[in-house]
């Protein structure tokens, strides 16, 4: 398997979305590749999604999908990468299919450019069982555990990456 990310500054963060299609990913001009969204606070009014005010613009973001469907098999994979074209943004208006976020009081949503799909995507299972990569294994388990954006220190913070 030949894992290829882009060239980005090295001062940047990397960030993991994860997400399901079931959902819709928030509907039309909420659509996956396009923008990260959540609810400002969860529902019993905690500021639970605080890291969605981390990324900045040109921050690198890695997409998983927990129900990437190949071959009639369902299974996490790695699909693409994107970067933040700008900050996390407070809005009022739900997305057109938010869920099980739908009726709260705001959401976060960070625009992404240069949305790039990896061809084929890279089953999550193979990528942790054939590299060391501590740092990785670590964010990646704990954002689908959470559900929720996940940070990974910039290269130059980690040994791993």
């Amino acid at each position: 398997m030949a894992l290829s990310f882009p060239n980005f500054p090295s001062t940047n963060d990397v960030f993991i979305e994860t997400t399901e299609m079931s959902h819709g990913h928030g509907g039309p001009a909420w659509e996956f590749g396009t923008c990260l969204w959540s609810p400002t606070l969860n529902r019993a009014g905690h500021d639970a999604y605080v890291l969605m005010r981390a990324p900045a613009p040109n921050d690198l973001v890695l997409h998983i999908l927990k129900d990437h469907k190949e071959d009639d098999q369902q299974s996490t994979h790695i699909v693409g990468h994107s970067f933040i074209q700008s900050p996390a943004k407070t809005v009022d208006t739900a997305p057109p299919s938010p869920g099980a976020w739908g009726g709260m009081t705001g959401y976060y949503r960070i625009e992404l450019r240069d949305y790039m799909p990896f061809e084929p995507s890279i089953p999550l299972g193979d990528l942790l069982r054939d590299f060391d990569v501590d740092v990785l294994a670590t964010a990646i388990s704990t954002t689908i555990a959470r559900g929720k954006l996940a940070y990974i220190p910039a290269p130059s913070q980690s040994k791993h990456i």
